[in-house]
């Protein structure tokens, strides 16, 4: 905000980067339970190995919380105001 960005940049800024930590997250976890189940399907039999529907749910659902948890900061860095937070400091 002090070189100019508004409020709405600062709020996409911190979205934007929250997005992307929870997409590769949510990626890196997918990939290594694939490999996970496929290493476990040695020791149990008649199981499967990948359902796609519990997989994508899950996926949605973390995304969905993860979303939610970054609307908090991006919330309270889009209010701060400089010059009055900067007085404030004692």
């Amino acid at each position: 905000m002090a070189l100019g960005a508004t409020p709405r940049n600062i709020a996409a800024l911190i979205a934007k980067r929250g997005a992307w930590l929870l997409l590769s997250g949510i990626a890196l976890g997918l990939i290594a339970s694939l490999l996970t189940a496929r290493l476990l399907a040695s020791y149990a039999q008649k199981v499967s190995t990948f359902d796609p529907l519990t997989c994508g749910a899950v996926a949605v659902i973390l995304l969905a919380v993860g979303l939610l948890a970054c609307f908090w900061p991006v919330r309270r860095a889009a209010k701060i105001d400089l010059l009055v937070s900067s007085f404030n400091r004692s």
